[in-house]
């Protein structure tokens, strides 16, 4: 009975239980998890890319306005760890364009690529060749595995370096 009114038990209820449904923490990742089954390939993809946004955006955590990417005056007496911060935050503006500006480049290409397939039938596809396979896949074939290795070398990047992606 008396665990009843311990307040190191009610705090623990609150905290795990009533508070975290009331005001869920990380809402930007909650929000970008589709509500319906994928698998965990995309998932990660979703949660590395996502994050790295959030880290830069300014609805997000805004990195770049609390930390600076300049180089320091060279009279000034600095210790190797600002060089590095900057150094961390070009290579994070460089990752994030590619997140935000190449991918979604490529994926309009691909996207653009599949509504340019025509509609066959099975009669035409059981008489195709391999030549034609090539000829209406190859350019999909050749986006799909550019973005696929696009999305790989950011989310590398991100895992790599996730000790300097706080704020």
């Amino acid at each position: 009975m008396w665990r009843l009114f311990s307040s190191f038990w009610w705090k623990d209820v609150w905290y795990n239980q009533v508070s975290s449904r009331l005001r869920p923490r990380n809402k930007w990742l909650t929000k970008q998890i589709p509500r319906t089954w994928c698998d965990k390939d995309h998932l990660l993809e979703i949660c590395v890319l996502g994050a790295l946004k959030n880290f830069v955006e300014p609805d997000g955590e805004n990195c770049f306005n609390i930390l600076s990417t300049d180089e320091p005056p060279l009279d000034l007496p600095l210790d190797d760890s600002y060089y590095s911060q900057a150094k961390l935050l070009r290579e994070v503006k460089w990752n994030y364009d590619l997140a935000t500006q190449k991918l979604v480049s490529l994926q309009k290409e691909l996207e653009a690529e599949w509504n340019a397939v025509p509609v066959r039938t099975l009669a035409d596809i059981n008489k195709s060749t391999q030549d034609d396979y090539d000829k209406l896949y190859g350019n999909i074939d050749r986006l799909e595995k550019e973005i696929y290795d696009l999305q790989t070398e950011i989310m590398v990047w991100v895992v790599k370096n996730r000790n300097g992606l706080w704020t």
